[in-house]
This record gives structure tokens, sequence and C-alpha cells, in this order.
């Protein structure tokens, strides 16, 4: 189109037809129209960069959840299995002491034994976190657990969202 505009502005500016006027007034439509087409490009290109930026955000925000979930759910699972040796350590204690009440051996207290007591002879027990105590914790991070997935989703729907828009004209 380029080459075009040029041969017709040598034809203008040449004899028989010596329309210089002419010549210059399609040169300033040609220059225009370039202008005009390069400033579209750059709206267009800039609302595309934005719209490519807002997605990478946005699956940052999504991952950085999916990381926050994955740590909640680890937390989750260890004050699970933590509880769960609390209650066979309990378990194992009503036991010995129903052996010992039943005139049983009587328990040897050593370092590991899971009885509870630290097996060092001293008196210095470890303070547990009691049972409404460690439900609570559990609670409060399955709450924590849902929180994060709904971030997750809305950053997803976002995602979903801003792809769809980034298709339209």
């Amino acid at each position: 189109m380029v080459a075009q505009v040029i041969a017709i502005e040598s034809t203008l500016k040449a004899p028989p037809v010596e329309r210089a006027d002419l010549a210059a007034l399609l040169r300033r439509v040609q220059v225009s129209q370039q202008h005009a087409a390069l400033v579209w490009l750059r709206g267009s290109a800039r609302a595309r960069s934005t719209h490519v930026l807002r997605l990478v955000l946005l699956r940052c925000c999504a991952q950085e959840g999916e990381k926050e979930k994955l740590q909640v759910t680890v937390s989750l699972h260890a004050l699970r299995a933590a509880m769960a040796l609390r209650s066979e350590r309990q378990s194992m204690q009503q036991q010995q002491q129903q052996q010992q009440a039943a005139g049983g051996a009587p328990h040897v207290h050593h370092h590991g034994c899971g009885c509870g007591h630290g097996g060092d002879g001293g008196d210095e027990e470890a303070e547990e976190a009691s049972e409404e105590e460690c439900e609570a914790a559990v609670r409060e991070m399955r709450m924590r657990l849902d929180r994060v997935v709904g971030s997750i989703n809305e950053a997803l729907e976002e995602v979903a969202q801003e792809l769809e828009d980034g298709d339209a004209p």
C-alpha cells in the first residue's frame, strides 16, 4: 500500500499533472493514517500486555493459595496424628492401670515407652494440650483450609474470566 501511495505521489508531482499540492495532501493523509495505525497498535499492545500481566498475577495468586493449602493440609494431618497418638497413649495407660489393678506385673518406666512419663525419673512432665484445645485447633485449621480453597477458586474464576475477556474481539 505504501508503494502505491508513493507511485501516486510521484505521478501527481510529475508533468503533465504537476500538482505538488495534491501530492503533499496525499503525503499528509498517509502520515496521518500511519500515525493512527501506530496509536491503535500501541493501545492494543498495551491492553494485551495488561491482560497478560493480569493473567500472570492471578495465576500466581492461585499458586500461592495452593502452596498455603498444602501447608494447612500438612498441619491438619499433623494435628490429627498427634491426637491419634495421644488417644493411643491414653488407651495404653488405661490398660496398664487395669493390669496393675488386676494384680499384674508393675509397669517399668523407660524412655519412649509411650506411657506419658519422661523416663528420666524427674517430676517434670511435658504439658500437653487438652482434648478440647486439640479439637479447637483442628476446627481452626479446617476453617483456614476452607478460606484458602475459596480464595483459590476465586482466583481461578478470575483467570477463566480474564481468558474469556481476552478472546473477545
